[in-house]
């Protein structure tokens, strides 16, 4: 794909191999935003599961908190306040991920797709700001 002397079949192979590259650039890009997707399922699960066990332990704590006369009262303080600041920055994080989807189009249930999924740009707006 040099230039010059290329025969008829050289220039349209080097052709092929350029339209070829272009398409396996947007298919990675594809690829790439679906394993995001399955990423923020998996992790979103996670967490899930993670908020239902903490729940679980904060209540046998305070069962037995309850049951030995309140001797173990700091424990279960720390416990609560570690529960409550947890709560304020898993709710940051989902306000910060709704908006952002929000902001590029949002959800696509037919396609089980984000319709902005490649808006980088907006979302660099969001969370560092604009130019101006």
């Amino acid at each position: 794909m040099s230039g010059g002397k290329e025969t008829p079949r050289q220039k349209m192979i080097g052709m092929m191999y350029l339209v070829l590259t272009a398409l396996l650039a947007l298919q990675v890009s594809s690829a790439i935003v679906q394993k995001f997707i399955f990423l923020d399922e998996s992790l979103r699960a996670v967490n899930k599961k993670t908020i239902f066990e903490s729940d679980e332990l904060v209540h046998k704590i305070s069962k037995a908190v309850a049951s030995e006369g309140g001797k173990d009262k700091p424990v279960f303080d720390k416990a609560e306040l570690v529960r409550t600041e947890t709560k304020k920055i898993y709710k940051e994080l989902e306000d910060i991920r709704e908006m952002l989807i929000k902001v590029t189009g949002g959800w696509n249930e037919e396609e089980k797709t984000y319709n902005g999924a490649k808006e980088e740009e907006k979302v660099a707006i969001e969370m560092v700001g604009s130019e101006e």
